[in-house]
């Protein structure tokens, strides 16, 4: 009975990475944050990457247009973070599965507020709160792009995949949509989503 339940618990949380990258697509696109043709993937332990333009740590510049991209990027990060525990109430999303996107979050936020640790903080709560709006609203829409991915065949990791190293499975499998895929998806549920080739 207890191998049972432990291999319910595991395929549930797998299937919530499915969710944690809807959620981070489906918010970048809402907020007008194009989708790359890399698309969306998932791997069969629970890892998972999503392709879209956002704002990267690293400079100093503070024009409004620059506090506004990072604004931006934080709430689809933590949109990721949110549809996943949404989907599975029943176990904290581990620090390690959402590592990446807590680092990223930190450095913008410092970057936001480099000199006011209390400004810093409470912009951390509003654009988390804003993120946790965002996907409640549109929790059907994250819901059916994570089940569409889900739905997709398992095939083997391309090498640029692989080589990216957000996947830490041992079968070097997955699941994914191209980015083209998940525009037309959204795109059903009137959120105007468009895809950016990499330059």
């Amino acid at each position: 009975m207890r191998d049972i339940q432990l291999r319910r618990f595991i395929s549930k949380y797998v299937q919530s990475a499915a969710y944690h990258e809807a959620g981070h697509a489906t918010v970048a696109a809402l907020q007008g944050m194009p989708l790359q043709q890399g698309g969306i993937h998932v791997d069969s332990e629970g890892s998972g990457v999503s392709y879209y333009w956002h704002r990267s740590p690293g400079s100093p510049a503070r024009l409004s247009s620059d506090q506004l991209e990072r604004q931006r990027t934080v709430i689809a990060l933590y949109a990721g973070w949110i549809s996943q525990t949404k989907y599975f109430e029943d176990a904290d999303c581990p620090q390690d599965a959402w590592a990446s996107d807590r680092t990223t979050i930190c450095k913008l936020l410092e970057e936001m507020h480099p000199t006011h640790p209390a400004a810093r903080s409470a912009a951390q709560v509003e654009l988390r709160s804003k993120a946790g709006e965002i996907v409640s609203q549109n929790w059907l829409a994250i819901g059916r792009l994570a089940s569409a991915l889900l739905a997709k065949p398992e095939t083997p990791q391309p090498p640029t995949e692989i080589a990216a190293g957000w996947s830490q499975g041992k079968r070097k499998v997955e699941r994914w949509m191209r980015g083209s895929e998940v525009a037309e998806l959204l795109r059903k549920f009137g959120i105007p989503a468009c895809v950016r080739p990499v330059r």
